[in-house]
């Protein structure tokens, strides 16, 4: 009890620290146990039970580890999926390897600015043999397969003579992120494609440095770096034979994109000419050779279009003049830090077994013991009862990025008929996992109409958050209500009431990477006929993206929709309506919708990259109400496929601006969070910023030390 006090006592002093702190971490043997492994670059804890250590890798830079690293991915994707852990070290690999779906192969990284050490660095030794074809990448991701904090050596590069190779990082199939990466000599750098995620990239290439191609659904690439500096970083190099290396290759290359957003490219014009090539290609027939979207806060670089014979709309906000407020600060990820707790069983509930008492076991574990991590290993989980989550804890499953996914699914059998009710009562955080709902049928229009169930998350209090969440079949999704200092990140997924919904007087929140479409449920159900029949105008005609109610203080980066009636809509909620609202990238993506945007209420809106198309006989790209009396304006407006207009009412103050505007009047914001990280909390409960994870870190050592007890199977 004594050591338990001190440890106690230890973790409310870390709160106060400013100090760094490594965490403590103990290796995972091949016994098959979950446990923390690592830390994330914003001090999150790392969850996994297999590293590749496990399976033989020596990591001294010597040793070839290609074998372990293989069996090590592939015991991931038998499982089901989650992190391949690779403590920091040198692994040399002399042949590509493939990560399987729903993997993630994770190491140690830090954005580059010194010495590599203490990084996770592969070192790719084989030869390219000239071949710079797409289908054999160093790292391969299947579908929902990521690549995360690494950084990637090519052992016989030469920069005097740079030697062909094909992309370090490329992906197979759809779905695949890429995060928190550097390259230090690759040859061609990073190839993405449909509905990918990148993010935190810093390229040192001799031919192609980051290139978006076959795109025919919504990604985002933010904060995308290239320079030849990374290079000289890791090992003494000739400045002016670096400089002759990297002067005639490319960048960023962006192909055929259905709404293309970029968002943070900085290339250095040391080493690279300052442009973004739209080079387009040929695609398959019902998605024709085009692109169009925005690109935002490339810092000067200029766009050059390869090919004009074709369909491209490229909204560059940047040279919108004097457009300089709206810049955002993505965030960081939440932690609570404390210890780790596995559900108990497992095992034998992961096929569909009732885990509602597990994870309520759990909670309150961690709860008591001053805060900590639920987890839930890959697998299919029946919830049937509402869950609450306090403050100090986070339910966590096996997905690691932000796009869609279904390593560990819930499925929900309770609360129908009762759509004010929530599943999961959230004032911590909820990550990772797909939800869906039991008997949810589109057998009819009926039978959708009787689908209502509650919201499945809802998050009140103050510092909450849901990252990485999937809807597969759901009524409501999100809800925010009378929640401070919030953050919803990674939302994806069909809700066919209401996908988010924020109000109760809300504030300060940042909303990410959200996308509402029909097309999870539909490609779920392998696009069968009879849910193009009900599904697709059930959707159409009820299905909203964000609904704003009495909420302030708002900033969002890409929000998207595609197959639902309305993307946006602001209402008054009590009286009160949004207020001070910023979205940087919105997509209206409507073939048979109403009005893209609706605007009921409000003050102080802005949309900052807006994309509208299709659209019903009679329906707006972006319509204001005669109840709305705010301010509202529109910036960069990319106008694409069949649609009717916009309506302005005279009697509102709205204006559409494109890059070519003079008269510029944008609203500047001042949110609290600005120039600065995740709100923070004092000691080990509740959500925390970056800034006092360093702190937890030395929490979570003096728990572990004491013997805090850890649930497992």
């Amino acid at each position: 009890m004594k050591k338990l006090l001190i440890a106690l006592i230890t973790c409310v002093l870390a709160g106060f620290l400013t100090v760094a702190v490594t965490l403590n971490v103990t290796e995972v043997h091949a016994d098959g146990e979950y446990k923390i492994v690592g830390t994330a670059p914003d001090g999150d804890a790392i969850i996994s039970n297999i590293t590749v250590k496990d399976f033989g890798a020596k990591g001294d830079g010597k040793a070839d580890d290609t074998q372990a690293f293989s069996d090590a991915l592939s015991a991931a994707g038998a499982q089901g999926g989650g992190i391949v852990y690779v403590p920091s070290g040198k692994y040399r690999l002399t042949k590509p390897v493939s990560v399987p779906t729903l993997v993630s192969l994770c190491g140690e990284w830090k954005a580059p600015t010194g010495k590599y050490d203490g990084q996770t660095v592969l070192v790719a030794d084989y030869d390219g043999n000239g071949s710079t074809l797409s289908s054999n990448y160093f790292i391969t991701l299947m579908s929902n397969a990521e690549v995360c904090n690494l950084c990637i050596y090519y052992a016989r590069q030469d920069v005097s003579s740079p030697r062909e190779y094909p992309y370090a990082v490329g992906t197979k199939s759809a779905f695949a992120s890429v995060r928190n990466l550097t390259l230090i000599n690759a040859y061609n750098g990073v190839l993405v494609t449909t509905a990918s995620h990148a993010e935190n990239l810093y390229i040192t290439a001799f031919n192609i440095g980051f290139k978006n191609t076959s795109n025919y659904e919504i990604s985002e690439f933010v904060n995308i770096n290239v320079s030849g500096k990374y290079l000289s970083l890791y090992e003494k190099t000739n400045d002016k034979k670096l400089k002759t290396a990297c002067s005639g290759a490319k960048a960023v290359v962006t192909g055929k994109s259905d709404d293309l957003f970029m968002y943070e490219i900085n290339i250095d014009p040391d080493y690279y000419k300052n442009a973004i090539y739209v080079e387009l290609e040929n695609s398959i027939p019902v998605a024709p050779k085009q692109a169009y979207g925005h690109i935002f806060q490339a810092h000067g670089a200029e766009i050059i279009e390869t090919d004009k014979d074709y369909y491209m709309k490229v909204s560059y906000e940047d040279k919108i003049a004097g457009v300089t407020a709206y810049r955002h600060e993505v965030s960081k990820d939440r932690s609570v830090g404390g210890s780790l707790f596995v559900i108990e069983g497992y095992a034998s509930l992961k096929n569909g077994g009732d885990a509602t008492s597990a994870v309520k076991k759990a909670v309150s574990e961690a709860e008591r013991s001053g805060g900590g991590i639920v987890f839930i290993p890959a697998g299919r989980y029946r919830i049937t009862d509402k869950i609450s989550v306090p403050a100090n804890v986070e339910i966590r499953g096996a997905h690691n990025g932000y796009i869609p996914q279904s390593g560990t699914t819930f499925v929900i059998a309770y609360g129908k008929g009762n759509a004010d009710d929530c599943v999961f009562d959230v004032k911590g955080g909820i990550r990772g996992v797909t939800i869906y709902a039991e008997d949810m049928s589109y057998e009819s229009q009926a039978a959708l109409e009787a689908s209502v169930y509650p919201w499945m998350i809802r998050l009140g209090g103050n510092g909450a958050w849901a990252v990485g969440v999937t809807f597969t079949r759901c009524y409501n999704g999100v809800r925010v209500y009378g929640a401070e200092n919030f953050l919803i990140k990674g939302i994806w997924g069909t809700c066919i009431n209401k996908n988010v919904e924020r109000g109760g007087g809300s504030k300060n929140g940042v909303v990410e990477y959200v996308m509402c479409t029909y097309g999870t449920w539909w490609e779920y159900s392998a696009r069968d006929e009879v849910a193009t029949e009900n599904l697709l105008p059930y959707s159409y005609a009820n299905t909203v993206g964000l609904t704003l109610g009495d909420v302030k203080d708002l900033a969002v980066l890409s929000l998207s929709a595609f197959g639902i009636k309305t993307s946006l809509k602001t209402e008054s909620e009590n009286g009160k309506s949004a207020e001070n609202v910023r979205v940087i990238r919105l997509v209206a993506d409507l073939p048979y919708g109403e009005n893209n945007v609706e605007i009921h209420a409000g003050n102080n809106i802005a949309l900052i990259g807006l994309s509208t198309g299709g659209g019903v006989t009679g329906s707006r790209f972006v319509k204001l109400y005669n109840s709305f009396d705010g301010k509202m304006r529109v910036y960069g407006h990319v106008v694409w496929a069949n649609s009717t207009g916009t309506v302005i009412y005279s009697d509102n103050d709205y204006a559409e601006y494109s890059a070519k505007s003079e008269d510029v009047d944008i609203i500047k914001f001042d949110f609290p969070w600005e120039n600065s990280s995740a709100p923070k909390k004092k000691g080990c409960k509740g959500g925390i910023s970056a800034e006092v994870v360093p702190a937890l870190a030395l929490c979570v050592a003096g728990l572990v030390l004491t013997g805090t007890k850890k649930r497992r199977k």
